[in-house]
């Protein structure tokens, strides 16, 4: 009977020996693994934290050089037109003249203010390019067609670069480099003379050169534009049409009012409706006073 007794007692404390070993096991295990993810966490805390700090805060600024859009040049060379150019351009062209229009491209990542300041025509407009409060540019419209922009390449409201606009390229005039005229539309014509592409060459020999008679069609078989030349009263040719890549769509609806008034309206998204409007002048294409 003692024996047994001792037997149990005995089995009892090996048992209790052993629940604790396994309980203390356990306790270290859980322990090491709760360790292992509260390490984990703060490393990805820590990561989170330096990606934001390396991510800038907000847009990236635009840099107020000429043609950020498609043909950004410091040089001094010619530059071809940006969105906001020609959206700029076709508005003081066509939108009513009021005494100031605030924000006139709500919504795009530019500002731009346009001003009539005598009530009549838009002769000048200021642009804040990445809307930070800042005029990036100072555009003026002359009387007499021509366009000039003036640029604050630091962004610091002091323009030390000048432009003008030559047909749809901004030219830098200080510098001796003839401009590429219409390089958004031009696709692929050469230029031939200082402000005008070989499609225009070709259209002033053509009225020159050939009889007229009430429609001439496709004047320039073999060349990659097509012409079509229009005589209203059967003397002489007072209208063209242009389908620059041959696609039967036109591209360009010239009015030949004389050999010194010439005017070009321009479908820009070669689709039939012409947005621009050009006058021919000594130097070439000028977007045409509204």
């Amino acid at each position: 009977m003692k024996y047994r007794t001792f037997r149990n007692v005995l089995s009892l404390g090996l048992f209790a020996a052993l629940g604790g070993t396994c309980y203390g096991c356990y306790a270290c295990w859980h322990s090491s693994m709760a360790g292992e993810e509260s390490a984990e966490r703060a490393r990805h805390l820590e990561d989170t934290r330096r990606a934001a700090m390396a991510e800038p805060i907000g847009p990236t600024p635009t840099v107020s050089t000429p043609a950020a859009s498609t043909s950004a040049s410091t040089t001094g060379t010619a530059t071809g037109p940006r969105e906001l150019d020609t959206a700029l351009l076709h508005l003081v062209s066509t939108r009513p003249v009021t005494a100031k229009i605030k924000d006139a491209f709500s919504g795009k990542p530019w500002k731009v203010n346009v001003y009539a300041d005598d009530g009549k025509r838009f002769n000048r407009a200021k642009v804040d390019l990445d809307r930070d409060e800042h005029d990036d540019e100072s555009w003026t419209f002359n009387v007499d067609g021509s366009v000039e922009r003036k640029v604050s390449s630091k962004d610091d409201d002091h323009y030390d670069q000048r432009f003008v606009l030559d047909g749809t390229t901004w030219r830098d005039p200080a510098a001796p480099v003839v401009a590429k005229a219409d390089v958004a539309i031009i696709k692929g014509t050469e230029e031939t003379a200082p402000g005008l592409r070989a499609v225009d060459t070709t259209m002033m020999d053509l009225l020159q050169s050939v009889r007229p008679t009430a429609k001439v069609k496709d004047a320039t078989k073999g060349k990659s534009y097509k012409i079509n030349l229009y005589a209203d009263d059967g003397k002489r040719f007072n209208r063209a049409k242009v389908d620059l890549d041959r696609d039967d769509a036109w591209d360009e609806s010239w009015t030949i009012r004389s050999p010194n008034d010439v005017e070009r309206q321009v479908s820009t998204k070669d689709n039939g409706t012409y947005d621009l409007t050009f006058a021919l002048t000594p130097s070439g294409w000028a977007p045409k006073a509204p």
